[in-house]
């Protein structure tokens, strides 16, 4: 569940997404100053931090030029203000999008060093996991149109939610099918991102989200291990919090766990 909020699961009423066991994980800081999601779930899936596993940067840009001045505000400024700058850059952003100067490259799969969960357990499955599976940048195109201007709010979060039902699909058919199933939900994320400041629609995505963990728990064997993670929460500034969330329905006994210490328990399990 990319970008679930921990504070927000945490208050409310959402028996399902809570579990028996919950709590924060902590994960790696990139090189923006704050957790990035297809570094956080490459180290989720090998069980090693970056400098091991190999993907180290969120994305980069194809200009060169472009990219060591975009380096060098991430490290300089602030993230409250780089935030601010994006947002109130947004229109020219969009003209250079078009014109190829601003095009990125976000991480891909041959760019990871270490097997992963889904290379050494051999009924496994993966469905839209960054990196692995999906560029997510595909699913970004449009964030910043949609906080900025509410105009364009109502297409952009139709298509979280479409993309949001085409996974929980795949996820429906492949149930009980394999030993270890892995299906990453962008749908928190981007979601959280336009309403981090509207606590009630947060909320009620959050109602809907623990009545789909419920169906799901429904549809498989008691025994089985429903493990809930997220790779960061929202703040109320659109960015990302220094922390995830986790749930499981089974007791691990953890304490403050890091996000690589689910990998050697799921290889038990697988």
């Amino acid at each position: 569940m990319d970008g679930l909020e921990y504070d927000i699961v945490h208050t409310g009423d959402f028996p399902s997404l809570k579990q028996i066991e919950y709590g924060k994980v902590r994960v790696p800081i990139t090189e923006i100053g704050e957790p990035s999601s297809p570094i956080v779930w490459v180290s989720f899936v090998t069980g090693e931090m970056p400098d091991i596993h190999g993907v180290v940067n969120s994305s980069a840009y194809q200009n060169t030029l472009v990219n060591t001045v975009v380096n060098w505000l991430e490290k300089t400024l602030s993230r409250q203000t780089l935030r601010r700058m994006v947002l109130l850059l947004s229109p020219l952003k969009k003209i250079l999008k078009n014109i190829g100067i601003l095009d990125q490259r976000m991480p891909s799969k041959n760019e990871i060093k270490v097997p992963t969960l889904f290379s050494q357990i051999e009924s496994s499955l993966s469905i839209s996991v960054p990196v692995l599976n999906v560029d997510v940048s595909v699913k970004y195109n449009g964030i910043l149109d949609a906080i900025i201007d509410p105009t364009k709010r109502e297409e952009y979060v139709e298509f979280l939610f479409d993309d949001f039902e085409s996974d929980k699909n795949m996820l429906f058919k492949s149930l009980n099918k394999f030993r270890v199933i892995m299906c990453h939900f962008q749908l928190p994320d981007l979601f959280g991102h336009i309403y981090c400041r509207n606590r009630d629609k947060i909320s009620s995505l959050y109602k809907e989200l623990d009545e789909f963990i419920s169906v799901v728990k429904t549809r498989v064997s008691d025994s089985c291990w429903v493990l809930i993670v997220s790779d960061h929460g929202i703040d109320k500034n659109f960015g990302h919090t220094h922390y995830g969330f986790y749930s499981s329905n089974k007791i691990l006994g953890l304490d403050n766990p890091h996000i690589v210490d689910f990998f050697p328990m799921i290889m038990r399990e697988g």
